[in-house]
């Protein structure tokens, strides 16, 4: 069984983690399952390299710092639920652009890391917390859609709808 894994990005960047690392993701883990034990790259065609990258160290980070197990409900540990973010998950996830911010969430979702999914999901609902239409596009830099108009008779219609 091999201790370093190389996982292969989009763009052919390597990234070489630990197996204990890799297997964070279930998705990586399915697959060393499924190929056996080989020294071969393990195809990752979603991902870029510089996400990858990112993503497995948000990994490395959670392998070696585990999150505090509460007691066992029902024969099945249960991780603690934070409603705020870990300090060093708040950094992590601060540090990024917004553009890594959502290619971490597609990687994140795609390598099936929940805890990196949980992480980018809580940081994107934080910006658009309390916010309208207006200032959710402004966040995200998004043009708005339909005139004043168009939105004005798509409300009317909402109305009569819920009416």
């Amino acid at each position: 069984m091999a201790d370093i894994i190389k996982l292969q990005a989009e763009d052919d960047q390597m990234v070489e983690v630990p197996r204990n690392v890799a297997v964070f993701s279930g998705t990586v883990k399915d697959m060393l399952a499924d190929f056996g034990d080989e020294d071969a790259a393990v195809p990752l065609p979603n991902v870029k390299g510089n996400v990858l990258a990112k993503a497995m160290e948000f990994a490395k980070y959670h392998v070696e710092n585990p999150a505090p197990e509460s007691e066992e409900t029902d024969g099945e540990k249960k991780v603690e639920k934070h409603a705020d973010l870990l300090p060093w998950d708040k950094e992590f996830i601060e540090a990024v652009d917004q553009d890594m911010l959502f290619n971490l969430m597609l990687a994140a979702n795609y390598l099936n890391i929940k805890a990196l999914l949980d992480v980018c999901a809580k940081c994107v609902a934080g910006k658009i917390k309390g916010k309208d239409a207006a200032g959710i596009r402004e966040v995200f830099g998004l043009e708005k859609v339909f005139t004043d108009e168009q939105e004005k008779e798509l409300r009317a219609q909402i109305d009569k709808i819920e009416g």
